[in-house]
């Protein structure tokens, strides 16, 4: 009977994966080119992993990092991923500090 009440409240107050803070990337277009960077992040941060996803569509591209990139003032490293014209994307990426561990995650909604 002490079970019920603790999966109860499990239940009732969902993934804690949920409740991740996402902060806004900046997007940039040029001659074709996306830019998706954070202008405001220390020198210590590189890129982690990425996750896009056409707007209406179920599937989703991912992918880690396996070279680290520095973030600051960076572009978000090509992931031999092609944007379509005149499709809308949403692409989530994180950032990890490589002296404290502290990480990150962005998130841009853009149409190509």
């Amino acid at each position: 009977m002490k079970l019920l009440p603790l999966l109860l409240f499990l239940l009732l107050t969902g993934c804690l994966g949920d409740r991740v803070p996402w902060d806004i990337a900046d997007v940039k277009q040029s001659d074709g080119a996306v830019c998706i960077y954070v202008p405001n992040i220390g020198k210590n941060f590189v890129y982690e992993r990425v996750k896009i996803q056409k707007s209406g569509e179920k599937e989703e591209f991912t992918s880690d990092f396996k070279e680290k990139t520095q973030a600051k003032n960076t572009c978000l490293p090509a992931v031999n991923y092609k944007f379509i014209s005149e499709n809308e994307y949403n692409v989530s990426f994180s950032v990890l500090d490589m002296n404290s561990g502290e990480r990150k995650v962005y998130a841009a909604n853009f149409t190509d």
